[in-house]
């Protein structure tokens, strides 16, 4: 058994409430979890207006497996969403 962990760090270039905020992570989720079937949420920075942090994690047979997911993901959401800045961890155990 593979698991696959991704940790994305993202920062909106405007933030004016929570609730926008939310409703990006509620985007970004929706579209991960149904378009690659994955496990994934927000982890840290719950109270923060510009700053989202989500953690994915993925099981897998097959290491390359594991591995292209979790590229594919970062290469949707880096194609997909405009972010100040656009940081990620990849872990395959």
């Amino acid at each position: 058994m593979v698991v696959g962990i991704c940790t994305l760090y993202l920062v909106l270039p405007s933030g004016s409430s929570l609730k926008e905020k939310r409703q990006v992570v509620n985007s970004i989720r929706d579209r991960i979890k149904s378009r690659y079937n994955v496990s994934i949420a927000e982890v840290d920075n719950h109270n923060s207006i510009r700053q989202i942090t989500i953690g994915i994690a993925c099981v897998s047979n097959s290491l390359g497996h594991a591995r292209k997911i979790m590229s594919n993901i970062i290469e949707f959401v880096g194609q997909n969403y405009i972010y100040e800045t656009f940081d990620y961890e990849v872990e395959i155990i």
